[in-house]
């Protein structure tokens, strides 16, 4: 079962975010009208961004039978499926966000302050990785992560005994 999911940026999104702002970038630069700076600043910068991420193609998140590993933030390295409990997809607004959690939040996450430990207690610790502006198949990677989980869980299932 060799399957591996490598994320990257979608080609066709941020192109498009990239010829907008540029469109709206450079004809105010050529007429100089520095009265909208402003806007030249906003859409300059977002020319620089999505020009960047349109031409970027290294990989920026890799789901495989090893686990997790989010190459755009170090903070957790290569996460083994033997530490992820469960996982959720969220879309808004055409984005999707990846979270997972794990089966010990210790090792992820130590509150350092008493309301960080109260809101642990309320609510449950997820690692979130950003699937947004990437060319993702949700159905396949929902599918692959859900044996992934299940096969590395440290919990047998009982198994249905028959009697005769």
């Amino acid at each position: 079962m060799n399957q591996s999911f490598e994320l990257r940026n979608s080609l066709w999104r941020n192109a498009v975010l990239f010829a907008l702002c540029l469109g709206l970038f450079v004809p105010g630069l050529l007429l100089q009208m520095w009265q909208i700076w402003y806007g030249l600043i906003l859409f300059g910068g977002g020319t620089i961004l999505f020009g960047y991420r349109t031409f970027d193609r290294r990989v920026k998140v890799v789901i495989d039978e090893r686990g997790i590993q989010d190459f755009r933030s170090r903070k957790y390295g290569l996460v083994p499926w033997g530490d992820v409990a469960s996982f959720e997809f969220t879309n808004v607004k055409g984005n999707y966000y990846l979270y997972y959690f794990p089966r010990d939040p210790s090792k992820f996450h130590q509150p350092s302050s008493k309301v960080g430990k109260w809101l642990d207690k309320k609510i449950k610790f997820r690692v979130q990785v950003s699937l947004q502006n990437m060319s993702v198949d949700i159905g396949g990677l929902s599918m692959f992560m859900k044996k992934m989980i299940a096969a590395h869980s440290s919990v047998q299932l009982p198994v249905n005994q028959v009697s005769a």
